[in-house]
This record gives C-alpha cells, structure tokens and sequence, in this order.
C-alpha cells in the first residue's frame, strides 16, 4: 500500500529521471491530486497544483499542461476526470503498489473524481 498523499516514495521521482524515477512521478502527480478530490472534496488551488507539481518531480505548475485527466471545477479548483484517474490506476500497477481503498473505489460523476461512501 502507498499513500501519495501521506508516503515518501521509494525513488525520487523525477520527469527527467529513469524509467523508476518517471513512473513515480506520474503517480505522485496523479495520486495526490486525486487523493485532495476524494478526501477534500475539492478541487486543487492554483497553489496546491503548483505544489503537487513540484512534489512529483516537475520544475513548476506547467507540469499540467502535458496531461489530459483533469479539469476546472465549479469551484475553480483542478479534479481529475476519469481520463485522470485511468492515469493514476495504470501508475500504480507500474509499480506493483496497491491503491489505498479510498483512491482504489473513487468514481467519477459529473465528470470528476469523487469518494465512494459506503452504505
């Protein structure tokens, strides 16, 4: 189990990186946005994407710009679409972690990641 939100991956991720490093980099940007829509229940602050960014291994908030998946909110914020949360899912397959049952039974509706409550 691997919690992007909360854990220090076992490699530095990094977008110029090896193979290693790139695979952690897609599932720390992923995971933590996802993580913020799902246990938040928001979108990300132009700051916060910044942020993420930066922890996953990109230089800057641009990072972005490179990816389908995600997408502005009502609120403003940044969400992962299910195009986003495909992304996260294959990363961490790549490498052999398992999701943490919040991210791993998130869904989308409305065109945005969302938790799954349990009844």
């Amino acid at each position: 189990m691997f919690d992007p939100e909360r854990d220090t991956p076992p490699v530095t991720p990094l977008v110029d990186g090896d193979r290693a490093q790139r695979d952690w980099c897609g599932l720390m940007l992923w995971g933590q946005l996802v993580a913020l829509n799902v246990r938040e229940g928001r979108g990300a602050t132009q700051e916060e994407s910044v942020a993420i960014a930066k922890r996953a291994g990109y230089r800057d908030g641009r990072a972005w710009n490179n990816w389908t998946g995600w997408r502005k909110g009502e609120d403003g914020g940044r969400w992962a679409t299910a195009v986003g949360l495909g992304h996260l899912r294959q990363y961490f397959e790549t490498v052999d972690r398992a999701m943490l049952e919040d991210l791993g039974n998130a869904s989308v509706s409305d065109g945005r990641v969302t938790a799954v409550h349990p009844n």
